[in-house]
């Protein structure tokens, strides 16, 4: 910070740039940036495998701007401007609402660490729109930028007033998207708005997801075609011409036509847009720098007035409660360890965003069979049907094998209590095949509503049931033997080094598909009668599934349990490190 030290004098906060303060700020910047990749390897793969994605993916979408917009226009003119205001329109959507999601779009600059220094506040919001410059998501905008430019650029002239338009669009984008997010960030250092965020945003992706896959099953080409049309038909130009992405798109518009006097006027609104809104930015950020840090504030206030009424209270004369050891004991299937446990994980289902996630990624996986299985319907979707066990099956796996990374730092406060091996896997391994269980009732119930064979869904059930128990057994071996850290942070946040390697994960992801590839008696008691021409035969064996099932859960959760204190230094190691 040589830079700005050598300017030091007393700093008024007037209206002036100093292209040598700026210059300094860029190589802060910079600095920081390979500081950065150097202490933390998992930071360069991060940013290798972001580039690998994004960086082609922004130029495939630009090859096909280019060639789409030039196809359309003269003839087609119409379509093509509405194009450009659709994805103007997703860019600025995009950069505004993926930061209040907690994914990181712009790095920048520390304010808080510039504030000490003799910066002017133009100064100050300069240095944060150029350091954005050197993220890599910055860096597919501008190549998508190039395409827009490209495609709409008949000369020289024109490619330098697209340009000058686009630059002004880069600043509305990073300017709106730190604008919200630092209007909000005493809200989203909330844990409850994290939670929220991480759930969002897994719901986002699955609907994306399972949106196209009905849209590609239930609705014929010919139609999606003719909505297409009338999408592009549709002026949506009216109404976005009076913010932002509206206001670029009529300025690229107009130095495309060459009515430069038009373009002017549209240029002279993005100046004065960008303008109130690196102004508000100015003004948040200053009001921030000029609070105490209070994102709990409240919460504290709560606990305040609680604290107030309760020493303003009356005291009320102590009752005993009665003790445990004053009960009668109660004969019970379940050991008390085991029940406990049971009753925790339970209850962290419903508290922990991490197990939702879970929970929406089967509920993915139900969405798949039930489109499926709608638009097949009865009679030719019996293949279908018998995947109905797949999505109970794979959560119950995934909460019994990975039991330990859910835990994370619990996991050493569980290692405090002398509770017996086989008990932590009953407690954990009840709770998991009851959530199971649920979700295979109702999709079960579902199946057999569709096809309206009964038999078919009664093997399902007991069969499934079967398929559950025995999954959980070698699930367990894998939780011991093969731990994993989850990422717990929240999307989007930098992830410490889980201490796990790339062997470790690979030998998890077989042992995943070994214990799947132990279910195939059960799934050759449903599938060889059918092949055979006798389905009827499949409810006669559907009982030994069961059987075969507890055998193997029998035999896998013994060999976890012997494995479970000598391994639970190595399980506390790798999930609870920080």
């Amino acid at each position: 910070m040589a830079g700005i030290a050598a300017d030091a004098a007393p700093a008024p906060r007037a209206f002036t740039l100093r292209p040598r303060v700026l210059r300094t700020l860029l190589w802060l910047r910079w600095q920081l940036l390979l500081r950065g990749y150097s202490r933390s390897a998992s930071r360069i793969v991060g940013a290798v495998v972001l580039a690998i994605i994004l960086i082609p993916s922004a130029i495939g979408l630009t090859i096909g701007l280019v060639a789409g917009f030039r196809a359309l226009m003269p003839d087609h003119a119409f379509f093509a401007q509405n194009l450009l205001f659709y994805i103007l329109a997703g860019v600025y959507l995009l950069y505004a609402l993926l930061p209040l999601l907690q994914f990181s779009i712009n790095e920048g600059l520390d304010v808080t660490k510039l504030a000490v220094y003799p910066l002017s506040q133009p100064e100050l919001m300069a240095s944060l729109l150029i350091s954005t410059l050197l993220d890599i998501p910055t860096i597919a905008v501008g190549i998508v930028f190039v395409g827009l430019g490209l495609g709409w650029a008949n000369s020289p002239a024109q490619a330098v007033g697209i340009a000058v338009v686009l630059v002004l669009a880069y600043i509305h984008l990073v300017a709106i998207s730190q604008l919200l997010l630092s209007s909000m960030m005493g809200v989203l250092r909330t844990r409850r708005y994290r939670d929220l965020a991480l759930i969002l945003a897994t719901v986002l992706g699955l609907s994306c997801s399972l949106g196209s896959q009905a849209f590609s099953r239930l609705i014929p080409a010919q139609q999606s075609a003719d909505n297409f049309i009338a999408v592009l038909n549709y002026d949506i130009g009216a109404w976005l011409q009076f913010l932002p992405p509206g206001m670029v798109g009529r300025a690229i518009i107009a130095i495309n036509a060459g009515n430069w006097a038009v373009s002017g006027a549209w240029l002279a609104a993005l100046v004065a847009s960008a303008y109130l809104i690196i102004w508000a930015w100015s003004a948040v950020l200053t009001r921030a720098l000029a609070t105490p840090e209070d994102g709990a504030g409240a919460s504290r206030r709560r606990r305040a007035r609680a604290t107030a009424a309760a020493i303003a209270a009356p005291s009320a004369p102590a009752i005993a409660a009665p003790t445990a050891a004053s009960a009668p004991d109660r004969p019970s299937l379940i050991p008390a360890p085991a029940l406990a446990l049971m009753q925790k994980d339970l209850r962290y289902y419903w508290r922990d965003v991490t197990y939702k996630r879970a929970f929406l990624g089967s509920l993915y996986v139900v969405g798949i069979i039930l489109l499926n299985l709608f638009a097949l319907r009865s009679g030719t979707g019996d293949s279908i049907t018998q995947l109905i066990v797949a999505a109970s099956l794979f959560l119950v796996l995934n909460l019994t094998a990975y039991s330990f990374s859910y835990e994370g730092q619990a996991v050493t406060t569980l290692a405090l209590f002398p509770v017996r091996g086989v008990h932590v896997f009953l407690g954990r391994n009840i709770a998991a095949f009851l959530v199971g269980l649920v979700e295979l009732i109702a999709l079960l119930l579902v199946e057999g509503a569709v096809t309206q064979n009964w038999v078919q869904t009664g093997i399902l059930g007991i069969t499934g049931i079967g398929a559950l128990v025995a999954a959980m057994g070698p699930a367990n071996v894998i939780a011991v033997l093969f731990p994993i850290r989850m990422q717990r942070q929240g999307v989007g946040r930098p992830q410490n080094d889980s201490g796990t390697g790339c062997l470790t994960s690979l030998i998890s992801s077989l042992s995943y598909l070994g214990s799947l590839l132990l279910l195939s008696p059960i799934a050759a008691i449903v599938l060889v009668p059918q092949v055979l021409g006798q389905p009827n035969l499949s409810l006669v064996l559907s009982p030994l599934a069961i059987l075969y099932g507890a055998g193997i859960y029998a035999a896998g959760t013994a060999w976890a349990s012997s494995l479970y204190y000598s391994r639970l230094p190595k399980i506390i190691e790798v999930v609870a490190r920080e």
